[in-house]
């Protein structure tokens, strides 16, 4: 595996009824670059579970850290002391990258030495249906030169 070009950060309480939500958002960002990328899971609170837990300590790619603040931007923030990495994200325990979804921020990144942030828009899922999350994102190069 080569160097890691991305850390993703995902704050989170690792409580038992997130178990499931955890393993998918996790699996979720294993698919979405074809690059290694490390995950630095920051559990916060005392309402973590030993067993989700343990299968986050058990992950290769997984950097544990706990803090015992419930806090997920306090969490958010510590994350980003560890990181090591030209790029990083955040991301929700109970949300899901799109396969190749790092792969197409990090060329949007790569391609514009200007470029600080890249925001992607997503879907909701509800009631069986998937919609767009945000309708109109734009970026205009001359907002960026202001």
């Amino acid at each position: 595996m080569g160097s890691t070009v991305v850390n993703v950060i995902i704050p989170t309480t690792a409580e038992h009824v997130r178990d499931k939500q955890i393993k998918r958002c996790v699996n979720s960002i294993r698919k979405s670059s074809t690059e290694p990328i490390k995950l630095i899971v920051v559990v916060n609170g005392d309402r973590y579970n030993d067993k989700v837990c343990a299968w986050l300590q058990e992950q290769e790619d997984i950097n544990f850290e706990y803090r015992p603040i419930g806090s997920s931007p306090q969490a958010v923030a510590f994350g980003r002391s560890k990181v090591n990495s030209p790029f990083f994200s955040t991301i929700d325990d109970d949300d899901e990258y799109l396969v190749g979804a790092t792969d197409l921020k990090l060329a949007a990144l790569q391609s514009d030495s200007k470029a600080d942030l890249v925001v992607a828009n997503g879907y909701r899922h509800a009631d069986g249906h998937d919609t767009l999350l945000y309708n109109c994102l734009l970026y205009t190069s001359d907002a960026a030169d202001e």
